[in-house]
C-alpha cells in the first residue's frame, strides 16, 4: 500500500540531517550508546537510531525534544561542551517527498551500499527491471520460412 505523499520542505530535510549529525556528535562526546540515550529519554534504541539516521521525517518532535533534554542535562552534569543547535531552522520551501515504503527501501539499500559498489547495485536493479518487461512477440516473415533460411528480424524459428 502506498501512503499519500506529504509535503516536506528542503529546509526540513536539512534540519533533520543537521539534527542527526548533532545528536550523533553529542552522543559520541558523552560516550553513550543509542540504548543509553533512549533509556534516559524514555524512548527506544530504534527511535534514537531513526533520529540519527537523518532520513526519518515522521519522527515525532517530542522525540527530538526528549533527546535534546538528555544531552542538555548530561552536558551540564559532565561539563562536556556540546555543539549548538542554533541556526538549524530555515524558511520553508515546498517539495514532495515520496513515502512509498518500497521506494524508501530501495533508496535505503542504495544509501547503505558503499559508494564503490553503487554502480553495480544500479546495474543489477536495471537488469532486474528489464527482466520484468514483457518480451516482444517475434513473428516470422512467411517468405523466409519457404526456403528454410530465415533472415527476418525475428531470427531463426
Amino acid at each position: 500500500m502506498v501512503k499519500q505523499a506529504r509535503l516536506v520542505t528542503p529546509d526540513d530535510v536539512a534540519m533533520v540531517r543537521a539534527l542527526a549529525t548533532w545528536s550523533t556528535t553529542c552522543r559520541d562526546l558523552l560516550g553513550l550508546s543509542q540504548d543509553d540515550v533512549g533509556k534516559q529519554a524514555g524512548r527506544s534504541q530504534g527511535a534514537i537510531s531513526r533520529v540519527e539516521s537523518g532520513h526519518c521525517y515522521a519522527t515525532p518532535l517530542v522525540t527530538y525534544r526528549a533527546v535534546a533534554r538528555v544531552y542538555g542535562r548530561l552536558g551540564d552534569e559532565t561539563r562536556t561542551p556540546l555543539p549548538s543547535v542554533d541556526g538549524l531552522l530555515g524558511a520553508p520551501t515546498l517539495m514532495t517527498v515520496d513515502v512509498d515504503p518500497l521506494r524508501q527501501a530501495l533508496l535505503h539499500a542504495f544509501d547503505s551500499c558503499p559508494p564503490s559498489r553503487r554502480l553495480g547495485l544500479v546495474d543489477c536493479v536495471q537488469r532486474l527491471v528489464a527482466l520484468t518487461q514483457p518480451m516482444p512477440l517475434r513473428v516470422h516473415d512467411p517468405a523466409c520460412m519457404l526456403d528454410g533460411d530465415c533472415t527476418c528480424p525475428a531470427g531463426a524459428p
